[in-house]
């Protein structure tokens, strides 16, 4: 008889270990019975059923409120669990029903599955909070309280004095705060309405006063400046929009400054206009005409600064806003003018259009500064030639005069730097610019040799 109670316990452990064993089709696993949340009985369904179930649960959640109770202490708004990204996790739900009696060894299976039959397990209907939704949700409500932090900044008089405006510390809702205690309410929350309390923070400005003093910004380095004809009013917006993104520009000890990085493309989208250009010898309508203006007035400051030029291109024609071989040309993706802070300090840019004049000013430590000079030099010049074009509608014995010719020229520039005493300290060649003549046009219906000066049209 000890025998074969023996040998029926242990048919019971077997089968009690295996009655219940999955199917290996995951929609086919099911959850064993005794296993309950929140009070709702999943015994027995597979992962499509307890979603549905979760599902119903999640609309019944998403119903509840949070009292949001603002920092004036008065105004409470109330948010639904939907709204702040409140949600029930049928995935950690469905991975711990499904997890009952299946882990740990044969008799610990065993054991959890005679008291899931027996007593049954009732888990919290776990919720899932989007983090993303719940911020947005606290950053609007607390706009209000909302103050933006100011960093130090320059400011230059116009008496070309170097300031610095002190920081201002912001304000606004502690959303990380905020969000670390509706984690933990929701932790001890199975879908009931509750108080959330939200407090300010401080905002720390990314730039203080002892930042920008440490900069050994102390006064004017250069300073040049070109003239426009502003009744040109798309040039002139232009000009102004590449000065706007100059203006107070702070360079690093040993970086290199990129025009096109810092003004940016000139397109339509950023308010740009069609305006003269110089292209292939010729002048012609083109976006972001008069940008030029603004690098090669940039250009000459650099220079009078002592700055090392990285980067640099001439027009295809002489300009009238600057001498030949002062001038640089940018456009953007191809051209670029470029320096290199070669100080040991920042530098610190000033641009402002006034009146139909660009100003351009560096400002660095002026203690260090020295006098430059800056002279041009023709080394050749280059007669141009004339074409003659035949024009069956010019009278004969007459023609006209399609263009003007231009000579060409080579211009050698160079920069003398002398120290505050008046000793000559460098000398050094900065470029040597081509620029190609124009070649006379004339437009005639006979022989150039039977032209007169007096048969102009």
């Amino acid at each position: 008889m000890a025998l074969l109670r023996n040998i029926g316990v242990v048919l019971f452990i077997i089968w009690g270990c295996f009655s219940f064993s999955p199917v290996a089709n995951s929609n086919h696993q099911t959850v064993y019975p005794g296993v309950f949340v929140n009070g709702i009985p999943l015994g027995g369904k597979n992962i499509n059923a307890v979603y549905r179930i979760l599902e119903e649960e999640n609309k019944k959640v998403g119903l509840c409120k949070i009292f949001l109770h603002l920092p004036d202490s008065d105004t409470v708004k109330e948010v639904s669990f939907t709204a702040m990204g409140i949600g029930v996790d049928k995935r950690k739900i469905w991975q711990e029903v499904f997890a009952q009696g299946r882990s740990g060894s044969w008799l610990e299976k065993f054991k959890v599955r005679w008291c899931l039959k027996r007593k049954g397990v009732n888990l919290p209907l776990y919720l899932i909070l989007d983090q993303v939704v719940a911020a947005n949700i606290l950053e609007e409500v607390g706009q209000p309280w909302c103050v933006e932090a100011k960093d130090a900044q320059f400011k230059i008089t116009s008496r070309d004095q170097v300031l610095i405006l002190p920081e201002e510390v912001g304000e606004k809702v502690a959303v990380k705060a905020a969000l670390l205690s509706l984690q933990q309410k929701l932790l001890m929350n199975s879908g009931d309405n509750f108080h959330l309390y939200l407090s300010l923070e401080k905002i720390t400005p990314n730039k203080v006063r002892q930042d920008l003093e440490g900069y050994g910004i102390s006064g004017q380095l250069s300073k040049f400046s070109t003239q426009f004809n502003s009744a040109k009013v798309k040039r002139t917006n232009n000009i102004r929009l590449a000065v706007q993104e100059l203006d107070l520009f702070l360079l690093p000890p040993g970086e290199i400054f990129s025009f096109n990085e810092v003004v940016g493309p000139r397109t339509r989208e950023r308010g740009y206009d069609e305006a003269d250009i110089i292209q292939n010898y010729n002048v012609v309508s083109g976006l972001g005409g008069g940008v030029c203006q603004v690098s090669s007035t940039l250009y000459n400051a650099v220079l009078l600064a002592d700055l090392e030029v990285v980067e640099r291109y001439p027009h295809s024609k002489v300009i009238n806003y600057v001498q030949p071989g002062l001038d640089a040309t940018v456009v953007y993706g191809s051209r670029d003018f470029k320096f290199r802070n070669n100080s040991k300090k920042y530098l610190l840019i000033k641009a402002l259009v006034y009146q139909g004049t660009v100003i351009c000013k560096i400002f660095g430590q002026s203690e260090k500064k020295r006098k430059v000079v800056i002279k041009t030099f023709l080394e050749r010049l280059i007669q141009p030639t004339t074409i003659y074009q035949e024009d069956s509608l010019v009278p004969e014995g007459k023609y006209i005069l399609e263009r003007e010719g231009i000579p060409g020229r080579v211009i050698r520039v160079e920069r003398y730097v002398y120290e505050q005493g008046g000793k000559l300290i460098k000398k050094e060649v900065l470029s040597k610019d081509f620029y190609p003549p124009v070649d006379k046009i004339i437009r005639s219906s006979t022989e150039p040799q039977s032209l007169s000066v007096s048969g102009i049209l």
